[in-house]
């Protein structure tokens, strides 16, 4: 058995850290942008199951309304007003209902002042949720398995067995986690008994 010396561990150790790095950033990448993607794709849908179509029409129309006559009387304006508000009231009403539903705990609809303002919050909303769901997609399993298998590999490493054991187990690794990596090929054959 040819143990392993202190430069090709110290070498191994980094090779093993920089590649998980860099798998994961690729990995955190990759679901960025496909929650970006989805969440376009999914916004309509999504204002539509939670079913608050009819609020955000009303909140827009007193909004709009608003905006058209707010030059004209004061007393139309103050009428309107209050219209908007009660809109923006129950919208928010409705929305702090699904945020106990679905967990948005972080979310503040005090943010949403305005009719614009609902887009931008129901869009954060609508990426967090597509952020959850991509992460549970099958291709980006492996996110949850890299911390794992690096820690098998760290394991391995410092384990004390011989290098071709070790790099025959960490040909396995990388292979598992979908990591490229330039390893000896003779280290990483079986032996033939």
């Amino acid at each position: 058995m040819k143990p392993i010396r202190k430069n090709e561990l110290e070498y191994l150790d980094k090779l093993i850290r920089d590649k998980f790095q860099d798998r994961s950033r690729e990995i955190k990448s990759a679901i960025e942008a496909e929650t970006q993607k989805q969440t376009d794709k999914n916004y309509k849908s999504f204002v539509q199951k939670l079913g608050i179509k009819a609020q955000i029409n009303a909140f827009k129309e007193a909004s709009n309304k608003l905006r058209t006559f707010l030059a004209s009387k004061e007393s139309y304006e103050d009428k309107l007003k209050r219209a908007e508000y009660k809109a923006r009231e129950t919208l928010i009403d409705k929305l702090q209902s699904w945020s106990k539903i679905r967990d948005w705990d972080e979310t503040r609809f005090d943010d949403i002042k305005q009719y614009d303002d609902v887009q931008g919050e129901l869009k954060h909303l609508c990426s967090f949720e597509t952020k959850r769901a991509v992460k549970k997609l099958p291709k980006f399993k492996v996110k949850d398995e890299l911390e794992f298998l690096e820690e098998q590999a760290k394991n391995v490493l410092y384990s004390g067995r011989d290098i071709m054991e070790v790099w025959k187990y960490l040909g396995s690794t990388f292979e598992k986690s979908g990591i490229p990596v330039a390893a000896p090929k003779s280290f990483l054959q079986i032996e033939s008994k």
